[in-house]
Protein backbone atom coordinates (compact mmCIF):
# COMPACT_ATOMS: atom_id res chain seq x y z
CA UNK A 1 0.00 0.00 0.00
CA UNK A 2 3.04 2.31 0.11
CA UNK A 3 2.38 3.28 -3.51
CA UNK A 4 -1.21 4.44 -2.99
CA UNK A 5 -0.26 7.75 -1.45
CA UNK A 6 3.07 8.32 -3.20
CA UNK A 7 2.01 7.75 -6.82
CA UNK A 8 -1.41 9.35 -6.59
CA UNK A 9 0.17 12.82 -6.78
CA UNK A 10 1.30 12.32 -10.39
CA UNK A 11 -1.06 13.55 -13.09
CA UNK A 12 0.35 11.05 -15.58
CA UNK A 13 2.99 8.32 -15.69
CA UNK A 14 4.57 8.66 -19.13
CA UNK A 15 6.44 5.75 -20.70
CA UNK A 16 8.37 6.17 -23.96
CA UNK A 17 10.04 3.50 -26.03
CA UNK A 18 10.45 2.29 -29.60
CA UNK A 19 10.17 -0.96 -31.52
CA UNK A 20 11.92 -1.76 -34.79
CA UNK A 21 10.44 -3.87 -37.61
CA UNK A 22 12.57 -5.18 -40.44
CA UNK A 23 11.39 -4.42 -43.99
CA UNK A 24 12.36 -5.68 -47.43
CA UNK A 25 15.73 -4.28 -48.52
CA UNK A 26 14.13 -2.59 -51.55
CA UNK A 27 12.88 0.10 -49.11
CA UNK A 28 16.36 0.87 -47.74
CA UNK A 29 16.39 4.30 -49.42
CA UNK A 30 13.21 5.52 -47.66
CA UNK A 31 13.63 3.52 -44.45
CA UNK A 32 17.36 2.80 -44.00
CA UNK A 33 18.24 0.08 -41.51
CA UNK A 34 22.00 -0.42 -41.82
CA UNK A 35 24.08 -3.24 -43.28
CA UNK A 36 24.72 -6.89 -42.47
CA UNK A 37 26.40 -9.86 -44.17
CA UNK A 38 23.71 -9.89 -46.85
CA UNK A 39 24.21 -6.21 -47.60
CA UNK A 40 21.98 -3.19 -47.00
CA UNK A 41 18.62 -3.78 -45.35
CA UNK A 42 15.61 -1.67 -44.40
CA UNK A 43 13.85 -1.14 -41.08
CA UNK A 44 11.08 0.98 -39.61
CA UNK A 45 10.83 2.29 -36.05
CA UNK A 46 7.65 2.97 -34.08
CA UNK A 47 8.11 5.56 -31.30
CA UNK A 48 5.34 5.30 -28.73
CA UNK A 49 4.37 7.42 -25.71
CA UNK A 50 1.87 5.97 -23.25
CA UNK A 51 0.19 7.30 -20.12
CA UNK A 52 0.30 4.25 -17.87
CA UNK A 53 -1.83 5.78 -15.14
CA UNK A 54 -4.85 6.08 -17.45
CA UNK A 55 -3.82 3.33 -19.91
CA UNK A 56 -4.01 5.78 -22.80
CA UNK A 57 -1.76 6.26 -25.86
CA UNK A 58 -0.40 9.81 -25.95
CA UNK A 59 1.57 9.86 -29.20
CA UNK A 60 2.91 7.49 -31.86
CA UNK A 61 5.28 8.21 -34.72
CA UNK A 62 6.85 6.11 -37.49
CA UNK A 63 10.45 6.86 -38.52
CA UNK A 64 13.39 5.14 -40.21
CA UNK A 65 14.91 2.33 -38.16
CA UNK A 66 18.29 4.08 -37.95
CA UNK A 67 16.88 7.28 -36.48
CA UNK A 68 18.17 7.70 -32.95
CA UNK A 69 15.63 7.73 -30.11
CA UNK A 70 17.28 10.97 -29.01
CA UNK A 71 15.71 12.70 -32.05
CA UNK A 72 12.25 12.02 -30.57
CA UNK A 73 12.90 14.22 -27.52
CA UNK A 74 11.45 17.47 -29.04
CA UNK A 75 8.11 15.67 -29.45
CA UNK A 76 8.27 14.41 -25.86
CA UNK A 77 9.08 17.89 -24.56
CA UNK A 78 5.86 19.28 -26.06
CA UNK A 79 3.85 16.68 -24.17
CA UNK A 80 5.34 17.00 -20.67
CA UNK A 81 3.30 18.90 -18.09
CA UNK A 82 3.72 19.68 -14.39
CA UNK A 83 3.49 16.68 -12.02
CA UNK A 84 4.12 14.13 -14.77
CA UNK A 85 6.39 11.21 -13.91
CA UNK A 86 8.73 10.28 -16.79
CA UNK A 87 9.98 6.67 -16.99
CA UNK A 88 11.94 6.39 -20.24
CA UNK A 89 14.53 4.14 -21.74
CA UNK A 90 18.14 5.37 -21.62
CA UNK A 91 18.13 6.29 -25.31
CA UNK A 92 15.65 9.15 -24.74
CA UNK A 93 17.61 11.03 -22.11
CA UNK A 94 20.04 13.91 -22.29
CA UNK A 95 21.24 16.57 -19.88
CA UNK A 96 19.09 19.20 -21.60
CA UNK A 97 16.06 16.91 -21.26
CA UNK A 98 16.63 16.49 -17.51
CA UNK A 99 16.83 20.28 -17.19
CA UNK A 100 13.60 20.66 -19.15
CA UNK A 101 11.81 18.19 -16.83
CA UNK A 102 12.91 20.22 -13.82
CA UNK A 103 11.82 23.44 -15.50
CA UNK A 104 8.32 22.02 -16.12
CA UNK A 105 8.13 20.89 -12.46
CA UNK A 106 7.78 17.28 -13.52
CA UNK A 107 9.63 14.22 -12.20
CA UNK A 108 11.90 11.53 -13.61
CA UNK A 109 13.44 8.19 -12.69
CA UNK A 110 16.21 7.02 -14.98
CA UNK A 111 18.87 4.39 -15.08
CA UNK A 112 22.38 5.73 -15.49
CA UNK A 113 24.54 4.39 -18.31
CA UNK A 114 27.63 2.55 -17.13
CA UNK A 115 29.85 4.82 -19.22
CA UNK A 116 28.32 7.85 -17.45
CA UNK A 117 29.45 6.96 -13.94
CA UNK A 118 32.34 9.43 -14.22
CA UNK A 119 29.90 12.30 -14.78
CA UNK A 120 28.62 12.26 -11.18
CA UNK A 121 29.78 15.09 -8.93
CA UNK A 122 29.24 16.22 -5.33
CA UNK A 123 29.96 19.47 -3.52
CA UNK A 124 33.66 19.84 -2.77
CA UNK A 125 34.27 20.13 1.00
CA UNK A 126 37.65 21.75 0.27
CA UNK A 127 36.37 24.32 -2.21
CA UNK A 128 38.37 27.54 -2.54
CA UNK A 129 36.85 31.00 -2.15
CA UNK A 130 37.45 34.52 -3.38
CA UNK A 131 38.04 37.34 -0.90
CA UNK A 132 34.41 38.45 -1.27
CA UNK A 133 33.23 35.01 -0.05
CA UNK A 134 32.10 33.59 -3.40
CA UNK A 135 33.26 30.07 -4.20
CA UNK A 136 35.61 29.56 -7.15
CA UNK A 137 33.54 27.75 -9.77
CA UNK A 138 36.34 25.36 -10.79
CA UNK A 139 36.62 24.08 -7.20
CA UNK A 140 32.88 23.94 -6.35
CA UNK A 141 32.42 20.28 -7.29
CA UNK A 142 34.48 17.11 -7.14
CA UNK A 143 33.90 13.78 -8.87
CA UNK A 144 32.10 11.21 -6.71
CA UNK A 145 34.31 8.30 -5.65
CA UNK A 146 31.98 5.48 -6.71
CA UNK A 147 34.66 2.81 -6.37
CA UNK A 148 34.99 3.39 -2.63
CA UNK A 149 31.20 3.49 -2.11
CA UNK A 150 30.53 0.32 -4.12
CA UNK A 151 33.44 -1.75 -2.77
CA UNK A 152 31.81 -2.20 0.65
CA UNK A 153 28.33 -3.17 -0.63
CA UNK A 154 26.87 -6.65 -0.14
CA UNK A 155 24.69 -8.51 -2.66
CA UNK A 156 21.20 -7.00 -2.71
CA UNK A 157 22.21 -3.95 -0.67
CA UNK A 158 20.84 -0.52 -1.64
CA UNK A 159 22.75 2.70 -0.96
CA UNK A 160 21.80 6.29 -1.62
CA UNK A 161 23.90 9.37 -2.26
CA UNK A 162 21.95 12.61 -1.89
CA UNK A 163 22.71 15.99 -3.44
CA UNK A 164 24.70 14.70 -6.39
CA UNK A 165 25.05 16.42 -9.74
CA UNK A 166 25.02 14.66 -13.11
CA UNK A 167 26.57 16.30 -16.14
CA UNK A 168 29.79 17.86 -17.39
CA UNK A 169 32.30 20.29 -15.92
CA UNK A 170 30.21 23.18 -17.25
CA UNK A 171 26.61 22.06 -16.82
CA UNK A 172 25.00 19.83 -14.19
CA UNK A 173 21.59 18.66 -12.95
CA UNK A 174 20.91 18.04 -9.22
CA UNK A 175 19.42 14.66 -8.30
CA UNK A 176 19.60 11.63 -6.01
CA UNK A 177 21.72 8.58 -6.84
CA UNK A 178 20.47 5.10 -5.87
CA UNK A 179 23.05 2.28 -6.07
CA UNK A 180 22.06 -1.40 -5.93
CA UNK A 181 24.46 -4.35 -5.71
CA UNK A 182 22.92 -6.84 -8.12
CA UNK A 183 22.18 -10.41 -7.05
CA UNK A 184 23.70 -13.46 -8.75
CA UNK A 185 21.19 -13.89 -11.60
CA UNK A 186 21.02 -10.20 -12.55
CA UNK A 187 24.78 -9.81 -12.23
CA UNK A 188 25.46 -12.73 -14.56
CA UNK A 189 22.99 -11.38 -17.12
CA UNK A 190 24.50 -7.89 -16.98
CA UNK A 191 28.07 -9.21 -17.29
CA UNK A 192 27.15 -11.15 -20.43
CA UNK A 193 25.63 -8.04 -21.99
CA UNK A 194 28.57 -5.82 -21.06
CA UNK A 195 31.15 -8.37 -22.24
CA UNK A 196 29.55 -8.45 -25.69
CA UNK A 197 29.64 -4.65 -25.97
CA UNK A 198 33.21 -4.09 -24.75
CA UNK A 199 35.44 -3.52 -27.77
CA UNK A 200 38.36 -1.80 -26.01
CA UNK A 201 41.57 -3.88 -26.39
CA UNK A 202 43.05 -2.64 -23.10
CA UNK A 203 42.54 -5.38 -20.44
CA UNK A 204 42.48 -3.03 -17.45
CA UNK A 205 39.61 -0.99 -18.95
CA UNK A 206 37.65 -4.14 -19.76
CA UNK A 207 37.92 -5.29 -16.16
CA UNK A 208 36.95 -1.85 -14.90
CA UNK A 209 33.74 -1.96 -16.95
CA UNK A 210 32.99 -5.51 -15.83
CA UNK A 211 33.40 -4.50 -12.18
CA UNK A 212 31.04 -1.52 -12.48
CA UNK A 213 28.48 -3.74 -14.26
CA UNK A 214 27.83 -5.54 -10.96
CA UNK A 215 25.91 -2.49 -9.78
CA UNK A 216 22.72 -0.77 -10.84
CA UNK A 217 22.61 3.05 -10.85
CA UNK A 218 19.38 5.05 -10.84
CA UNK A 219 18.99 8.83 -10.70
CA UNK A 220 15.81 10.70 -9.77
CA UNK A 221 14.55 14.09 -8.64
CA UNK A 222 11.85 12.60 -6.38
CA UNK A 223 12.04 13.76 -2.78
CA UNK A 224 13.58 11.34 -0.26
CA UNK A 225 10.97 12.05 2.41
CA UNK A 226 8.19 10.87 0.10
CA UNK A 227 10.08 8.20 -1.85
CA UNK A 228 12.70 6.26 0.14
CA UNK A 229 15.47 4.48 -1.75
CA UNK A 230 13.72 1.08 -1.49
CA UNK A 231 10.71 2.37 -3.48
CA UNK A 232 12.58 3.85 -6.45
CA UNK A 233 13.37 0.70 -8.42
CA UNK A 234 9.86 -0.86 -7.99
CA UNK A 235 8.38 2.35 -9.41
CA UNK A 236 10.88 2.41 -12.28
CA UNK A 237 10.05 -1.22 -13.07
CA UNK A 238 6.62 -0.02 -14.29
CA UNK A 239 8.45 1.02 -17.46
CA UNK A 240 8.47 -2.64 -18.47
CA UNK A 241 4.77 -2.37 -19.31
CA UNK A 242 5.50 -0.60 -22.59
CA UNK A 243 7.79 -3.50 -23.56
CA UNK A 244 4.87 -5.86 -22.95
CA UNK A 245 2.70 -3.67 -25.19
CA UNK A 246 5.19 -4.09 -28.04
CA UNK A 247 5.28 -7.81 -27.39
CA UNK A 248 1.48 -8.00 -27.67
CA UNK A 249 1.51 -5.92 -30.86
CA UNK A 250 3.97 -8.29 -32.49
CA UNK A 251 2.59 -11.61 -31.30
CA UNK A 252 -1.16 -10.90 -31.55
CA UNK A 253 -1.57 -8.09 -34.07
CA UNK A 254 1.47 -9.09 -36.18
CA UNK A 255 2.71 -5.51 -36.40
CA UNK A 256 6.14 -6.55 -37.74
CA UNK A 257 5.13 -9.00 -40.47
CA UNK A 258 6.09 -6.86 -43.46
CA UNK A 259 9.14 -8.47 -45.10
CA UNK A 260 7.40 -8.74 -48.49
CA UNK A 261 8.56 -6.57 -51.36
CA UNK A 262 6.03 -3.72 -51.43
CA UNK A 263 5.95 -0.07 -52.36
CA UNK A 264 6.65 2.55 -49.70
CA UNK A 265 2.99 3.68 -49.71
CA UNK A 266 1.70 0.13 -49.23
CA UNK A 267 4.03 -0.44 -46.26
CA UNK A 268 2.93 2.81 -44.62
CA UNK A 269 -0.75 1.91 -45.12
CA UNK A 270 -0.01 -1.49 -43.54
CA UNK A 271 1.63 -0.02 -40.44
CA UNK A 272 -0.79 2.85 -39.90
CA UNK A 273 -3.67 0.42 -40.34
CA UNK A 274 -2.16 -1.81 -37.68
CA UNK A 275 -1.70 1.17 -35.37
CA UNK A 276 -5.39 2.12 -35.82
CA UNK A 277 -6.23 -1.46 -34.89
CA UNK A 278 -4.07 -1.16 -31.77
CA UNK A 279 -5.78 2.08 -30.70
CA UNK A 280 -9.19 0.46 -31.18
CA UNK A 281 -8.11 -2.53 -29.09
CA UNK A 282 -6.78 -0.25 -26.37
CA UNK A 283 -10.00 1.80 -26.27
CA UNK A 284 -12.19 -1.31 -26.07
CA UNK A 285 -9.94 -2.68 -23.33
CA UNK A 286 -10.47 0.51 -21.26
CA UNK A 287 -14.24 0.37 -21.83
CA UNK A 288 -14.34 -3.24 -20.67
CA UNK A 289 -12.38 -2.45 -17.51
CA UNK A 290 -14.89 0.28 -16.66
CA UNK A 291 -17.95 -1.83 -17.50
CA UNK A 292 -16.96 -4.97 -15.59
CA UNK A 293 -18.43 -4.70 -12.11
CA UNK A 294 -15.83 -6.71 -10.14
CA UNK A 295 -13.00 -4.14 -9.82
CA UNK A 296 -10.83 -6.48 -7.74
CA UNK A 297 -10.04 -8.70 -10.73
CA UNK A 298 -6.64 -8.33 -12.40
CA UNK A 299 -6.78 -9.03 -16.13
CA UNK A 300 -4.12 -10.09 -18.58
CA UNK A 301 -3.62 -7.41 -21.23
CA UNK A 302 -2.48 -10.07 -23.66
CA UNK A 303 -5.57 -12.23 -23.16
CA UNK A 304 -7.89 -9.22 -23.53
CA UNK A 305 -6.13 -8.20 -26.76
CA UNK A 306 -6.57 -11.73 -28.11
CA UNK A 307 -10.29 -11.73 -27.31
CA UNK A 308 -10.90 -8.28 -28.78
CA UNK A 309 -8.99 -9.13 -31.95
CA UNK A 310 -10.97 -12.36 -32.36
CA UNK A 311 -14.34 -10.60 -32.18
CA UNK A 312 -13.37 -7.54 -34.21
CA UNK A 313 -12.27 -9.87 -37.01
CA UNK A 314 -15.82 -11.27 -36.93
CA UNK A 315 -17.67 -7.97 -36.53
CA UNK A 316 -19.85 -8.82 -39.56
CA UNK A 317 -21.49 -11.55 -37.44
CA UNK A 318 -22.71 -8.81 -35.10
CA UNK A 319 -24.20 -6.54 -37.80
CA UNK A 320 -21.13 -4.30 -37.52
CA UNK A 321 -22.27 -3.04 -34.11
CA UNK A 322 -19.42 -2.68 -31.63
CA UNK A 323 -21.71 -2.43 -28.58
CA UNK A 324 -22.87 -6.01 -29.21
CA UNK A 325 -19.24 -7.16 -29.11
CA UNK A 326 -18.71 -5.26 -25.85
CA UNK A 327 -21.74 -6.96 -24.30
CA UNK A 328 -20.30 -10.33 -25.34
CA UNK A 329 -16.85 -9.52 -23.96
CA UNK A 330 -18.25 -8.25 -20.66
CA UNK A 331 -19.36 -11.82 -20.02
CA UNK A 332 -16.28 -13.60 -21.37
CA UNK A 333 -13.41 -11.44 -20.07
CA UNK A 334 -14.02 -12.01 -16.30
CA UNK A 335 -14.09 -15.75 -16.97
CA UNK A 336 -11.24 -16.22 -19.43
CA UNK A 337 -8.82 -13.28 -19.11
CA UNK A 338 -7.70 -13.44 -15.47
CA UNK A 339 -3.97 -12.81 -15.15
CA UNK A 340 -1.79 -15.61 -13.82
CA UNK A 341 0.11 -14.62 -10.70
CA UNK A 342 3.56 -15.61 -9.55
CA UNK A 343 3.70 -16.49 -5.90
CA UNK A 344 5.23 -13.78 -3.72
CA UNK A 345 5.59 -11.18 -6.50
CA UNK A 346 4.10 -7.70 -6.41
CA UNK A 347 2.99 -7.18 -10.00
CA UNK A 348 2.65 -3.89 -11.86
CA UNK A 349 -1.12 -4.42 -11.93
CA UNK A 350 -1.12 -4.46 -8.12
CA UNK A 351 0.68 -1.12 -8.14
CA UNK A 352 -1.61 0.37 -10.75
CA UNK A 353 -4.73 -0.65 -8.82
CA UNK A 354 -3.50 1.61 -6.04
CA UNK A 355 -2.86 4.50 -8.42
CA UNK A 356 -5.95 4.62 -10.60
Amino acid sequence: MIFKKSLAVFNRILLTDSSVSKLHRSLAKDYPGGKNQEGEYSSLKINFIKDLKHNLPVDVKITAGTKNDFKFLPKLKKIIRAKDLILNDLGYYSLDFFKYILKKKAFFISKLKLNSTKTIFVNNPDAKYFKNGNVKSETRYVQLDLETICSSMNIGEIKEVENVYVGSAFEKVPCRLIITRLDGVLEERRLKTVTKKIRDPRPYLREEKRDIAKYGFIITNLQKKDYPKEDIYPIYSLRWQIELDFKNWKSILEIDESTRKLKKERIEVHFYGKLCNILMNNELSNILREEIEDKSLIFSEKKIFQKIKYYLDRIHHYDYKVFRIIDKLKILVPKTCIKSRRKGEFSSDDILKLII
